[in-house]
């Protein structure tokens, strides 16, 4: 059985902080490098999809 106490090895509640808001953080950055990557792409796959609408054409 586990004695709760403080220890050394406990976890400091600002160390707890500081980690979740760098996985914010990284998670934040990566989220909008992986949109502003694949924005330009669907928007031209968008584009070209209703051009081939418009002039009825498949593609």
């Amino acid at each position: 059985m586990a004695v709760h106490g403080s220890s050394p090895n406990e976890a400091q509640p600002s160390g707890d902080i500081a980690r979740i808001w760098r996985e914010f953080s990284w998670g934040a950055i990566a989220g909008a490098f992986g949109e502003g990557m694949m924005h330009p792409i669907d928007t031209i796959k968008t584009r070209i999809q209703s051009q081939a609408i418009l002039t009825g054409t498949q593609v």
